[in-house]
């Protein structure tokens, strides 16, 4: 996972090294903070980040937890996200700058959960496995503004209002998500 600050820094999720590489914008390394690990302030496997409006760095790991540090590394605190037992399944995290308002997606667990910047779950979307609109189906990506919420899913687009379900659409069969993996032209 990448994320630019407001000073134009980069932030590299190290998921191997359970670290988080920062690099200037001619690409030159700056710092590495963090160390792998199940621990407060600690980065376990599989994880994402995103930057919020202050540059604090936004964690999420698989087993339902979400981190926060200052841009230097100082650990700011962590709380579990809504989801089954046994966590999240491929994390996906996207941070209103503005409010500060984190959303956690997971593929195959409850959805997508607004929280504040403290943790206060606000929202929780998508009942799974979807079986009627407005529940989502192998949620990937979410976009997010003030109020509006899009998350795509394996044929759907759908659209949430401040956590209510609006309306939700068919992906094109040309654009499904089917394998991910490269092959190339014949």
């Amino acid at each position: 996972t990448l994320a630019l600050d407001s000073e134009g820094l980069l932030y590299v999720a190290d998921v191997g090294q359970g670290c988080v590489q920062k690099f200037d914008a001619e690409g030159d390394w700056v710092s590495t903070w963090g160390h792998k690990g199940p621990g407060p302030g600690e980065l376990d496997e599989r994880w994402t980040l995103a930057l919020d409006g202050d540059d604090d760095v936004v964690t999420m790991e698989p087993r339902r937890r979400v981190q926060r540090f200052a841009s230097n590394g100082t650990f700011r605190g962590s709380w579990a996200g809504a989801g089954e037992e046994f966590g999240f399944y491929g994390p996906r995290i996207a941070v209103d700058e503005e409010r500060g308002t984190v959303y956690t997606l997971g593929l195959r667990e409850f959805g997508v959960q607004a929280y504040d910047r403290d943790g206060h779950l606000l929202w929780a979307i998508g009942e799974l496995p979807a079986s009627r609109p407005g529940q989502l189906h192998e949620p990937t990506l979410i976009a997010t503004t003030r109020d509006e919420t899009l998350i795509r899913g394996t044929h759907f687009i759908t659209h949430f209002k401040r956590g209510v379900y609006q309306n939700q659409w068919r992906v094109p069969s040309d654009y499904l998500i089917t394998d991910m993996a490269a092959t190339p032209d014949a």
